[in-house]
């Protein structure tokens, strides 16, 4: 079995200013703890199910990229991209960037693409 971990809440109360140290650790410790793949959503805001609206939301590809570069092993991916929410060119070049720095690891809502070949 398979376990991946998504992390949707982004707001931790006992640590104030410290999302980027703070996401960074969570991303660390869940590839050494042997969890087979780490996921965000791609949301402008925090959605209300989960919290406050207001509340801090990081943008799915840039985490993406910052988990890459803290992490070796773990497969990284968004569990939905709003595919309306950038425009197409923008978006190709962000996703294939992402996925040459992720070395492999790259998925979207359970697919992977090759680093090499293949077209997006």
């Amino acid at each position: 079995m398979r376990l991946g971990l998504e992390i949707s809440n982004f707001t931790w109360s006992e640590r104030p200013g410290q999302l980027g140290n703070t996401f960074g650790l969570l991303v660390e410790r869940a590839e050494q703890a042997g969890f087979y793949s780490l996921w965000v959503m791609d949301h402008f805001f925090q959605l209300q199910e989960i919290g406050p609206v207001e509340g801090e939301m990081l943008e799915a590809w840039s985490a993406l990229a910052f988990a890459a570069g803290r992490t070796n092993r773990i497969k990284l991916g968004t569990l939905v991209t709003g595919v309306t929410y950038r425009h197409p060119v923008a978006w190709t070049g962000l996703f294939r960037g992402w996925r040459g720095l992720a070395r492999r690891r790259a998925s979207m809502a359970g697919h992977s693409f090759p680093i090499d070949g293949g077209t997006i």
